[in-house]
């Protein structure tokens, strides 16, 4: 670890309160999730569209449910 990245990691964890390693620890969880959160959109892009279909389906459905009715739904 060069000493930039170390002075870095040090500010980064002093101004959230945590220790370095504990920095480190936040940063992988984060970047673990934007991981996850890509992957699912690169599969919510590639999903036939009778997924979507049934997707919207259920959408509409839980949508008039809470909201009192169906509105506008697409037929």
């Amino acid at each position: 670890m060069t000493t930039d990245v170390r002075d870095q990691l040090y500010e980064l964890a002093e101004a959230e309160g945590r220790t370095p390693s504990g920095m480190i620890g936040k940063l992988i969880s984060e970047y673990q999730w934007r991981k996850e959160v890509e992957a699912a959109k690169r599969a919510m892009r590639e999903a036939p569209q009778e997924v979507w279909d049934e997707y919207m389906r259920e959408f509409y459905e839980i949508d008039a449910a809470f909201s009192g009715g169906p509105r506008n739904e697409p037929s």
